[in-house]
């Protein structure tokens, strides 16, 4: 694992910096990227989100303070940002407000910046709908578009809602925008300065993503009809997952494009519901988990499976040590009922490990509290762990040999509150001459 990708789990479960406000028309985006493609889980909406930029009123009647002013002006919708200093790209989302419903016309759905046109700077764009596609209820829309470092004093965004005119404000009077200050121009990043995961958007509607501190979060692709429950990247740096079993393709092994996200099924899929995935960093075997059926190892080039060790009850997810010695796995114990038909929130989950020599131990240590969905070893043998339906905290680290807190201060307000595989390049592995 790189230095930035340590650097970026820290990040995670750190100190977000906020966006400047001078006054009501003065924005400083903060730094990052999104996918404009209708799906919003990688975006920060809640209160005091650092996404967001601005309020956007009846006709634009913004004021001083940047809350609506005047008779009948109220909030339609608002608007939130971010800018890409290593590609000089702008990006806007812009969501409806209370009861208000955006009108589905492009034409009154823009971005424009007087300082450099009279028209729309907008090059990409996306409606926004409630089931995260294009579809005839829309809640807003994304865009993108280049926009070189400096500061625009005459920037108005603008959606029609419910027959009004929602905007930032009027020409010759709406907000200026600064781009660039907060944020100074990387190396271009490597596929291994991300940590990745994979998020339960609904039963079998998947959605990958990555991040990193210098982007946040980074949608990889919508899904949908999926079951992908588990998620790794071999020694060679290519990332595999697994299905569950609330999918046509249950139990399919899946090769990824960490770029795009597009997954592509290995031979055919096993009817399992693995759960979780693991490659051994030393000998690069791929090590499955298949609830009631128990430990697999799973041939990545043909989909192949042969079970190592039977076993009933529900593993969550599974990830081999650096050293390739010890496989840890997260299981919940249901007390002897059906995992399928019980609620996991609250049930105890046990902290196990798998050695090729002495089986699976008994118990290493107990959790009790949210449960965890997915597990994943850290360049110094602590465990990255992966909450379901958790939307302040979604990620801890934790002492795999006492289920101690680490770092507390998991990432919060994102929609990727459900993980159910987490993912990072292993490191390398030093071979003794």
């Amino acid at each position: 694992m790189s230095t930035k990708l340590s650097i970026c789990i820290a990040a995670a479960l750190g100190i977000v910096t906020m966006p400047v406000f001078a006054d009501n028309t003065s924005v400083t985006p903060i730094a990052g990227i999104a996918a404009v493609d209708g799906d919003i889980s990688e975006w920060n909406i809640n209160d005091g989100s650092p996404d967001f930029s601005a309020n956007m009123c009846t006709a634009g009647s913004v004021g001083a303070d940047g809350n609506c002013e005047g008779s009948g002006k109220e909030l339609l919708s608002t608007m939130y940002s971010r800018y890409d200093c290593n590609t000089n790209t702008m990006y806007v989302m812009v969501l409806r407000e209370g009861d208000n419903w955006p009108d589905k016309s492009a034409d009154d759905a823009w971005v424009k910046i007087y300082d450099l046109a009279q028209t729309s700077q907008i090059e990409n764009f996306s409606w926004v709908s409630p089931d995260g596609v294009e579809g005839s209820t829309l809640i807003g829309y994304e865009a993108s578009f280049t926009l070189a470092a400096g500061t625009y004093n005459d920037v108005q965004v603008h959606l029609n809602v419910s027959g009004d005119t929602s905007s930032t404000g009027k020409k010759g009077d709406t907000m200026s925008i600064t781009v660039g200050e907060n944020c100074s121009v990387d190396p271009e990043l490597t596929a291994c300065d991300y940590v990745y995961g994979v998020h339960d958007r609904g039963l079998n509607d998947s959605r990958l993503f990555k991040y990193s501190a210098d982007t946040g979060f980074v949608g990889l692709g919508k899904h949908d009809g999926a079951d992908i429950e588990g998620l790794d990247i071999s020694p060679a740096g290519e990332m595999y997952g697994s299905a569950g079993d609330n999918t046509r393709d249950a139990g399919a092994i899946y090769k990824i494009d960490m770029v795009t996200g597009e997954k592509n099924m290995i031979g055919d899929p096993s009817g399992y519901e693995i759960d979780g995935i693991s490659f051994n960093p030393v000998t690069s075997e791929l090590t499955g988990w298949a609830q009631d059926v128990g430990l697999l190892n799973i041939d990545p080039t043909t989909g192949v499976i042969d079970v190592i060790v039977s076993r009933s009850g529900e593993v969550e997810d599974i990830s081999w040590n650096n050293d390739g010695t010890t496989l840890y796995f997260i299981e919940s114990n249901h007390g002897g009922n059906d995992p399928d038909a019980a609620n996991d929130n609250g049930v105890a989950q046990t902290l196990r490990s798998y050695t090729p020599v002495d089986g699976i131990s008994e118990t290493v240590c107990g959790i009790q509290g949210k449960e965890i969905e997915a597990i994943e070893v850290l360049q110094d043998n602590t465990l990255l762990v992966g909450y379901h339906n958790n939307k302040t905290q979604i990620v801890k680290i934790i002492n795999p040999d006492s289920c101690e807190v680490i770092l507390d201060s998991g990432v919060d307000g994102t929609h990727y509150n459900d993980i159910e595989g987490l993912a990072v390049c292993p490191p390398p592995v030093v071979i003794a001459q």
